[in-house]
């Protein structure tokens, strides 16, 4: 299904740190589909896994595009996990993925997608939100800034990707680091061609102090 337009310019359980990292591993070999369960079983559709296995399910393939493609192929993507169709129905309930680049480049964009990502969930009926944003491309809000070491264990000049999990009753968010190194030149000053790409670690974070957008679900 082609995803809904991009926001204006401008539920159950978060994430679990094993369905992270789990999602980390599975990086390395094939992925499934998008929103399947985290632990390999590509069976499972989008809305019937549970929220941290769709959060899970959604990183891996943004995991493997990184391996693959590098840091400029990491999308700024809010994927809604859409609830089970009714009974008797035959029609598969639709994954909404939604574009917000637009939203981390001031806080006035912020403000303005906040507010799309809360009306799409609703009219929706969307069981949980899975929020992924690589750190190097956002503008606004840096949360990591003005952080001890105990809050923020990477340099600043670490890059990676955000995963903010939201449904109606759970928040978490975590943060994996991702590596890029281009080769250089060689000892006779030949240039040495290729690029080395390799995951780094996975720690869940405090979602009060580092939250990329308010809450997607209920009162703010």
């Amino acid at each position: 299904q082609p995803p809904p337009p991009p926001p204006p310019p401008p539920a159950a359980k978060p994430a679990a740190a094993t369905g992270a990292h789990a999602a980390v591993g599975a990086a390395e070999g094939a992925a499934p589909a998008v929103g399947g369960a985290a632990a390999g079983d590509e069976s499972t559709p989008p809305w019937k896994a549970e929220p941290e296995e769709f959060a899970a399910g959604c990183l891996q393939p943004i995991l493997k595009e990184f391996m693959e493609k590098g840091l400029s192929a990491m999308p700024s993507v809010c994927f809604l996990q859409p609830s089970p169709q009714p009974k008797g129905s035959v029609t598969e309930p639709q994954l909404g993925q939604i574009n917000i680049k637009p939203a981390f480049t001031s806080p006035t964009n912020l403000a303005q997608c906040s507010d799309f990502l809360r009306k799409q969930a609703a009219s929706s009926n969307a069981r949980s939100a899975a929020i992924f944003v690589r750190k190097g491309a956002i503008e606004y809000p840096c949360v990591w800034k003005e952080k001890t070491k105990t809050q923020w264990s990477f340099g600043p000049k670490v890059d990676g990707v955000f995963m903010q999990c939201e449904t109606p009753t759970e928040r978490s968010i975590y943060f994996t680091e991702l590596l890029e190194h281009k080769a250089g030149a060689t000892k006779t000053g030949a240039t040495k061609v290729g690029v080395s790409r390799s995951i780094g670690e996975t720690v869940q974070l405090d979602v009060a102090e580092f939250a990329l957008f308010p809450k997607i679900f209920g009162e703010q």
